[in-house]
């Protein structure tokens, strides 16, 4: 299996199928074509407010949620949901907090999720206050 293209930190739309296979990638936020066995994780495009190269780290942590989503289907193979994580990012790079929004994912796969993306490093935030926003979509096999 081989990884998409990274995600850039930019305000589009693009979205990124994590988990699927070159010929079930779908680069919108609808998903994969075809049915996979194993889910998808869609990585919707980072944004970044005063962290450059942000979308580079995401990129990155996509075998760390997929590994995260792979667990919990282990627990439940119906498990789907939405996430949108807003990290904030330190003075040298450090997450100083993990937040998100109501979210239906299921809450041992949220939580795994904020423990992989706690234990990143970003690049040195061009402020204070600086920002990371990272929406997921969990969709299980089938």
């Amino acid at each position: 299996m081989t990884d998409t293209p990274p995600v850039e930190a930019t305000a589009s739309s693009d979205a990124t199928v994590v988990g699927s296979s070159p010929e079930n990638e779908n680069h919108s936020s609808v998903g994969p074509t075809t049915k996979n066995r194993n889910g998808n994780v869609v990585l919707g495009t980072a944004t970044a407010d005063g962290v450059t190269g942000a979308g580079t780290v995401v990129a990155r942590l996509r075998p760390r949620l997929r590994r995260c989503y792979a667990r919990a289907l282990q627990t439940d193979p119906g498990i789907a949901g939405e996430l949108t994580l807003v990290v904030e990012v330190g003075p040298k790079g450090d997450v100083l907090s993990t937040n998100h929004g109501p979210s239906n994912a299921p809450d041992q796969l949220v939580l795994c999720i904020v423990r992989e993306v706690s234990a990143t490093l970003f690049p040195t935030a061009d402020k204070p206050g600086a920002t990371v926003t990272i929406p997921m979509v969990f969709l299980p096999p089938g």
